[in-house]
């Protein structure tokens, strides 16, 4: 991301360059969407660090779990890139109070449905459910192509990347 955002910034500094504002806001956006993906990047660094030396820290809050992914799936659907989309939400219950860190827990859960939504066809259904038949369960199950055997062989191998990794960074 470092590449587009000097370059767009040496246009725009540039004296020389005669550019339109409209140009220089389009260059700006450019240039801010490569900043918060740097930012991402470093951030998975650092959580890569803290969790290979057990230095993780981890924020529990009671707060209610329904609500908490009630409102990821919200922000999925409101994401005009996903809008179309089929993706539903169930829960046996509108309040389920628990300890969690909603920082870490947002982010796991996002990768999961951003996996099942870019690595699957348009018309691929996710479903987001909330169960608490011994304990509380959050299943998120779509009915889209799977994994191949060899990516699922590898899953849990640090860094390892499926096949289709050229379609966008987010996910896992």
């Amino acid at each position: 991301p470092l590449s587009p955002i000097k370059g767009y910034a040496e246009l725009i500094s540039t004296k020389s360059a005669e550019t339109e504002l409209e140009d220089i806001r389009k260059y700006g956006a450019i240039i801010l969407k490569n900043t918060a993906y740097a930012e991402e990047l470093i951030n998975d660094l650092k959580l890569t660090y803290q969790l290979k030396n057990e230095m993780l820290p981890i924020h529990n809050k009671v707060q209610n779990i329904v609500r908490f992914i009630k409102e990821i799936v919200i922000d999925f659907l409101n994401n005009p890139e996903y809008e179309l989309r089929n993706i539903y939400f169930y829960s046996e219950s509108e309040n389920i109070e628990f300890s969690f860190d909603s920082i870490l827990l947002k982010r796991a859960i996002n990768n999961i449905i951003a996996n099942a939504l870019i690595h699957n066809n348009k018309d691929t259904v996710v479903q987001v459910s909330i169960r608490t038949e011994s304990g509380i369960k959050i299943i998120i199950q779509d009915n889209g192509k799977g994994m191949k055997k060899e990516e699922l062989d590898n899953l849990f191998i640090r860094y390892y990347r499926g096949e289709n990794t050229t379609v966008k960074p987010e996910g896992s």
